[in-house]
């Protein structure tokens, strides 16, 4: 396989939700945006953004985004 450039992972292809195995073999350096947009897309459970993620973390009352956050650093 070798190292990973920028924006790549190691995925499964097939993906596992299409039917691939765990093997070595089937793993494979894919662009990481495309590959996870399209796993996210074959979840059952519902994918949420950072700011879905804080809210669930810190409650609804938080005064700002986390992407209002890293804006001011």
């Amino acid at each position: 396989m070798g190292p990973l450039g920028a924006g790549q992972i190691y995925g499964f292809s097939p993906a596992l939700q299409l039917g691939g195995e765990i093997d070595a073999a089937n793993l494979k350096i894919v662009p990481a945006a495309s590959h996870l947009t399209v796993l996210a897309g074959l979840s059952e459970k519902p994918v949420i953004g950072m700011d879905g993620l804080a809210k669930r973390a810190f409650g609804s009352g938080a005064d700002e985004s986390l992407d209002e956050a890293f804006k001011k650093l």
